[in-house]
């Protein structure tokens, strides 16, 4: 017969304990976060219009592709104005992987949308050099903006 000793509970943290070091009442103002929300609803928008109505002529997958390209910029806008708002608390993480799913976003935009002719494996492979050198580059540029406690 064995004896099985309780699970221990996890011992919460506190916001300093856990390295979070927000200061009070530091949020993006509701009219900047309105302006973005606006903005991004204009966008699908006018996609849906433009292409309900025939004005383009765009597959399937290029309307997904320019609507992913208009919520990556959408993102990337939110957090840049997040990270550069003189009262919040700086993001260098959130504008790094906001700024590479951004770049990943456009390369794929423009090669649904034939801006150029590369093969498959070119394009796979410029996908991922750019996505991996921009993901380590700000990573980078995010560490020494963030200390772990």
């Amino acid at each position: 017969m064995s004896i099985v000793a309780p699970a221990p509970e996890p011992t919460p943290l506190n916001r300093a304990e856990s390295g979070a070091q927000a200061k009070s009442g530091a949020k993006l103002p509701d009219r900047v976060k309105g302006v973005l929300a606006a903005l991004g609803g204009l966008a699908i928008a006018l996609i849906s219009l433009l292409t309900a109505f025939g004005a383009v002529s765009w597959s399937p997958s290029q309307t997904a592709l320019a609507t992913a390209e208009v919520a990556a910029v959408i993102a990337f806008l939110g957090a840049c104005a997040a990270h550069f708002w003189p009262t919040t608390q700086k993001e260098p993480v959130a504008v790094g992987g906001t700024l590479t799913a951004l770049v990943a976003a456009t390369l794929a935009l423009l090669s649904g949308f034939n801006a150029w002719t590369l093969s498959q494996t070119e394009m796979s492979a410029l996908v991922g050099v750019v996505t991996a050198f921009l993901a380590v580059a700000t990573a980078l540029i995010a560490r020494t903006k963030v200390t772990a406690n």
